[in-house]
């Protein structure tokens, strides 16, 4: 049994939902009985985590929010559109200067954000995908660990971390490298998932999970942690950083042409995911904060 990262307690039970069975090992999502936090026990180990990310699956079925094609390199145009948006939003607290992005991909992210007037760099583990960023936008990326690439790199108006928390297993040693990095008056950008955080579509979800007597998915254990409204804001906190914005939205369902199914089955989850957004989405209901996204802004404490 694990601790919880963000409050300490070792109490803590299998939630509804389930979890994943990959590789003939079990990973269940876990509820800490304390503070509510969602995370993956037992996380998977070093061996675990570079079978998943060791060969080209990940980023071949990769798919980028608001597109309906399947592939990192083919949702380009709807990932630089989704970062202009991110990017409107980080230049209301810094309007230039330099930019870093911490899991950067292939560079989608960072060639908007150049567009945009900031000095970018760019550090991602897959060899394969900062090969693709320098040869497709020109853009220099660090083929680096976190703690290592941090020893020398200087340091940085905008840190920037779209959909990679929910993958890093030391969340403290992030956090030390994040600060080591920033300026004393930098922001912290995050931009990531919120799957299991309240909505319409997962009170569905919930009653649907009643009805399974087989809840592991046969799916990748990517996400170690599952933030919500209230774990998000715990962590940073922690971690020394003052939120200065937080914003919680509900995307559109994830439907890729030529490889989802017009099963019955899947129109219905698509049909509730669509009322789910309009709940989410609308201005009467956003003080509850209900959504699957998050955008957050914070600086150092």
């Amino acid at each position: 049994m694990s601790t919880c990262i963000l409050c300490g307690s070792s109490n803590s039970t299998k939630s509804i939902f389930g979890g994943y069975r990959y590789n003939g090992s079990e990973f269940y999502l876990t509820r800490c009985s304390k503070c509510g936090f969602l995370y993956l026990d037992p996380i998977p180990d070093e061996n675990v985590i570079e079978s998943m990310y060791g060969d080209e699956f990940y980023f071949k079925n990769y798919w980028v929010r608001n597109s309906n094609v399947l592939g990192y390199a083919q949702g380009k145009e709807a990932a630089r559109k989704n970062a202009e948006e991110t990017l409107r939003v980080i230049k209301r607290y810094k309007s230039t200067g330099s930019l870093i992005d911490i899991g950067c991909a292939g560079g989608h992210f960072l060639s908007k954000a150049r567009e945009m007037k900031y000095r970018c760099l760019g550090m991602e583990l897959n060899k394969e995908m900062a090969e693709y960023a320098k040869n497709t936008y020109g853009i220099n990326v660090i083929n680096k660990p976190l703690h290592v690439a941090t020893e020398d790199i200087g340091k940085f108006d905008v840190i920037y971390m779209g959909d990679t928390l929910e993958h890093l297993t030391d969340l403290d040693k992030v956090f030390k490298c994040v600060k080591k990095i920033m300026y004393d008056n930098a922001i912290l950008a995050i931009d990531g998932p919120m799957d299991y955080n309240r909505s319409f579509y997962n009170a569905f979800r919930i009653f649907n999970m009643l009805f399974k007597k087989n809840r592991l998915s046969i799916n990748r254990p990517y996400h170690l942690w599952e933030f919500d409204r209230k774990t998000i804001r715990m962590l940073l906190k922690r971690c020394g950083f003052k939120v200065l914005y937080l914003k919680i939205i509900e995307d559109p369902p994830r439907f890729v042409r030529g490889f989802d199914r017009d099963f019955l089955k899947e129109k219905l989850g698509r049909f509730i995911r669509n009322i789910s957004k309009v709940i989410s989405n609308n201005i009467l209901t956003r003080g509850l904060e209900l959504g699957n996204r998050v955008l957050l802004i914070a600086s150092k404490v």
